[in-house]
């Protein structure tokens, strides 16, 4: 073998490939270990894959310095593996980190975005509102009596009811209305090209879809909710939060 080697004419050669593949390794190994938290399966076989391939493609270029295969299948073969060992490995690293990305703005039990997403969202929909002229609606979510679901059945019986409301308030939104959790039982609803009426008859599409549902084992669930619309009740994302998150509680005080 260190004759064979002794005859290679690219080393340097050799020894990039096997940087690459040892980088590769410690990079795998580091995505591994956020699989564990993140479960993403799919797109560790895709990397491992990756990395499999252009194993084979330097193995290749590698009998071809010691062996006397014909040059122009050796090119065709070694840059095959090469190119698409990287190209699969790289798309496997984008897709994770794609993912990685959407999880720190979405909550994880109702797939709903959070509100850390909500501080950056709200702002730049104002601005878009500004250009087209446009109102921009906000409505402030709270579930009523959750808290005696959580403390008589439960937190697993609370998620589910968490989870049934996530699905009720899906389906009854545009595709172009933002929905976040914003925090245990409250949720904010981000209604685009939507004025106060437009959004008040969501309100109370949601309130009635929600009286319609049953969990086993719990009362009725209904909801409260206030409406801000900007430009007319706030200037800007905080004012329109806070006046929406106001009238919510005093509808909720009503009942």
């Amino acid at each position: 073998m260190l004759i064979a080697l002794s005859h290679l004419d690219n080393l340097d050669e050799v020894f990039l490939y096997l940087v690459f593949l040892l980088s590769s390794l410690i990079l795998f190994f580091s995505i591994r270990k956020l699989n564990c938290s993140y479960n993403m399966d799919n797109l560790l076989i895709v990397t491992l894959l990756g990395m499999g391939i252009f194993a084979i493609g330097s193995a290749v270029n590698l009998l071809g310095e010691i062996l006397p295969l014909p040059v122009i299948v050796l090119g065709i073969v070694k840059k095959g593996f090469l190119s698409g060992g990287i190209l699969f490995f790289s798309y496997g690293v984008y897709r994770m980190v794609h993912q990685l990305i959407g999880l720190t703005n979405t909550d994880p039990l109702t797939d709903f975005y959070n509100k850390r997403y909500l501080d950056k969202i709200l702002p730049l929909e104002i601005e878009r509102s500004i250009r087209s002229k446009l109102p921009l609606a906000v409505i402030f979510i709270d579930l009523d009596n959750f808290k005696n679901i959580n403390d008589n059945m439960g937190h697993a019986t609370g998620d589910s009811v968490l989870r049934i409301v996530s699905e009720t308030i899906q389906v009854n939104i545009r595709k172009i209305d933002i929905p976040v959790r914003y925090g245990g039982d409250e949720f904010v609803l981000i209604l685009p090209d939507t004025g106060y009426e437009g959004a008040n008859i969501l309100l109370k599409r949601l309130q009635r879809a929600l009286s319609e549902l049953t969990v086993e084992g719990c009362q009725k669930i209904g909801l409260s909710g206030g409406i801000a619309v900007f430009p007319d009740d706030g200037k800007t994302a905080r004012e329109i939060i806070g006046i929406a998150d106001q009238r919510m509680y005093k509808n909720k005080s009503a009942q």
